[in-house]
């Protein structure tokens, strides 16, 4: 039995195949019967490598006793997935990358992002995560940049420029090892241009499900148009990842924060001046098929979705049937500290309030969702905060209320 040629045919993933061979080897029966039928068939001869393959173990190899103190010290071999991580790293310094960057403010994000987990956690559905909705603006900014799915191949010594017909979209997984180490795993979502919000968050789902349960296929990881990773999960708040080599670029999202300059603020102060919370994307792409100006189309429609610009989120709440309407993104009305025109806003902004509670008193019972066979949120001027002047930069800001919110 000969070894197949991970790295051809898996790039980026070929440590995980191999983990999985070496188990094949020792125990058929051990792996997914989709796994069992690719080492026996799937590759034809002349991609076979002639090794034997051989589980390989980390080896403690001593250095040479050091010039003072005679003491050693341990070296360990880089071999298995580690092994294959130098590999792939060191063949894509052949990619040539640049790398755009973008601060995208998360209020819009985080207000219907919480709205649409409300509906999920009382119909005991699963939670949609900020990389869900960053992913999904992700598929949507391609579609409108077409460009950024484009890959680099070579035929007959000869550049090409491949734009697939399906834009499969990697998802990086960081999965615990049972030795502390921790691996990547890169599975896609297939033709995510031709799917609705719900069937990619369906598939989203998932791969993540059959990556920790190790049941990732090799169908998992074929044809990555390109992939999205997300080190702001442990507080990176900028990355630039390597691109591996055939696919179009890779995208990282860094931590969502509020921005440098006022970490230092009270969650008062930050309130009162309206200052949202914010978020890095890097755009890392082969520069030999995608120009700068592309890559900063992409990042631009990124942070117009994510304003809820195209009906985002309309899309969004009418695909998982949530009976609402999205909150809109709007720019403070509040006067400065210090203006002359304070007080009278203050005024206005407490008698709208008022008006906006009595209101929902009267006519909230037309958002209650009674035909589970139909989707339709109402629209209801005199139930919108927009209506009394207000914004989501008043959502989280004090008011004088009269007592009126106090039941009668």
């Amino acid at each position: 039995m000969h070894r197949p040629d991970f790295e051809e045919v898996f790039g980026l993933n070929a440590a995980y195949a191999e983990k999985v061979y070496g188990d094949y080897l020792q125990a058929p029966d051990s792996v997914p019967a989709e796994w069992r039928s690719w080492f026996d068939t799937a590759l034809p001869p002349e991609q076979r490598a002639s090794a034997v393959a051989v589980k390989a173990r980390p080896a403690a190899v001593p250095a040479p006793a050091a010039a003072q103190g005679g003491s050693t010290d341990e070296l360990q071999a880089l071999v298995g997935v580690a092994g294959k991580i130098v590999k792939n790293m060191a063949e894509s310094l052949s990619v040539p990358t640049a790398t755009s960057t973008r601060e995208i403010p998360v209020k819009v994000l985080e207000e219907n992002r919480h709205a649409i987990n409300r509906h999920q956690q009382g119909l005991h559905l699963p939670k949609v995560s900020f990389t869900h909705l960053i992913a999904w603006a992700m598929v949507q900014a391609i579609v409108r940049v077409p460009a950024m799915a484009a890959q680099f191949v070579e035929q007959d010594g000869k550049p090409f420029r491949r734009l697939g017909r399906s834009l499969n979209l990697g998802i990086a997984v960081d999965l615990p090892g049972k030795d502390g180490r921790r691996s990547l795993v890169v599975p896609n979502i297939k033709d995510c241009g031709q799917l609705d919000f719900a069937g990619f968050f369906a598939g989203f789902n998932a791969q993540i499900d059959k990556a920790r349960t190790g049941k990732l296929g090799p169908d998992d990881f074929g044809g990555t148009t390109c992939t999205l990773t997300n080190p702001g999960t442990i507080g990176t708040v900028s990355s630039l990842p390597r691109l591996m080599t055939g696919q179009s670029f890779i995208m990282a999202t860094g931590a969502i924060g509020v921005p440098g300059a006022f970490q230092g603020a009270s969650a008062e102060t930050l309130t009162e001046l309206g200052v949202s919370r914010v978020m890095m994307l890097t755009s890392t792409y082969d520069h030999r098929v995608i120009q700068g100006a592309e890559s900063g189309q992409f990042l631009d429609w990124m942070h117009r979705l994510l304003l809820g610009e195209e009906q985002f989120y309309e899309g969004i709440f009418k695909s998982l049937h949530v009976p609402y309407r999205p909150v809109a993104n709007s720019i403070d009305k509040r006067p400065p500290l210090g203006s002359s025109l304070r007080e009278a806003e203050n005024l206005e902004r407490a008698a709208g309030l008022m008006t906006y509670i009595r209101s929902y008193r009267v006519r909230g019972h037309v958002l209650a969702n009674l035909d589970p066979l139909k989707f339709e949120p109402g629209d209801w001027p005199e139930l919108d905060m927009s209506t009394y002047g207000l914004t989501i930069w008043d959502k989280e800001r004090t008011f004088y209320s009269d007592g009126v919110t106090k039941k009668p």
